[in-house]
């Protein structure tokens, strides 16, 4: 019982990393005939969304759960909620502050000393949102939402490449069978590597992301929704 205790203490106290992984997500691709139904989503809705800013090792190892008694203080970040429900909401039915306790629990706990506490999280994932903005890269290569065009990843690696400099980053697809019974790869997730000193950094190698770069990916648009 002794051993167990010390290495939950020593797993739960691991506040180092290499990088961080910014992670926004494109609700339609997210909810489109989805298996689990998403909750309704504000109208004014239209843009890239927070899922996380998660600490890493490297692509299959992070620290996690850093705090033993984490609890999500609603007035250290009451300055931040107008931001928060724009920029970081859930389509989770849990609701927009149990999606925020969690990423903060699990992941915001372990980004000391880079950005520490709860008001630095969440402020500095916001500002890291804002500028490496997607919704602006995408527009500026041409790249826009359609329930008809298709894309290929390497479109996607371009936009990147020349927004933020970086030539690998980390994508998500899921497949969804439309009414027709055709199924199609939605690009729902993309993650950003971000260096300690805040910078846009390649992506390990080894972090291939779950997308078929063989098969086109749709962008569809928040109005399938």
């Amino acid at each position: 019982m002794l051993v167990w205790c010390t290495l939950a203490v020593l797993l739960g106290s691991a506040q180092s990393f290499n990088y961080f992984n910014l992670v926004r997500q494109w609700t339609p691709n997210m909810c489109y005939k989805a298996s689990r139904s998403c909750r309704a989503m504000p109208s004014a809705l239209d843009h890239w969304t927070i899922h996380g800013l998660w600490p890493s090792y490297n692509p299959d190892s992070w620290p996690e759960d850093c705090s033993n008694n984490c609890v999500l203080k609603t007035q250290t970040i009451s300055h931040l909620l107008t931001q928060l429900k724009k920029e970081w909401p859930t389509s989770y039915n849990g609701g927009d502050y149990g999606f925020w306790r969690h990423e903060y629990c699990k992941h915001g706990t372990c980004a000391s000393p880079v950005l520490s506490g709860q008001a630095n999280y969440f402020s500095g994932t916001l500002a890291l949102h804002k500028k490496f903005d997607i919704d602006q890269a995408l527009d500026e290569a041409n790249i826009t939402p359609s329930a008809k065009k298709a894309y290929r990843v390497s479109n996607f690696d371009a936009a990147f490449k020349s927004a933020f400099g970086v030539t690998r980053v980390v994508y998500w697809c899921r497949w969804a069978r439309d009414n027709d019974g055709v199924y199609r790869q939605l690009l729902w997730q993309v993650g950003l590597c971000i260096s300690r000193g805040l910078k846009a950094v390649n992506c390990p190698k080894s972090d291939d992301g779950i997308c078929n770069r063989n098969k086109q990916v749709f962008y569809l648009p928040y109005s399938v929704l």
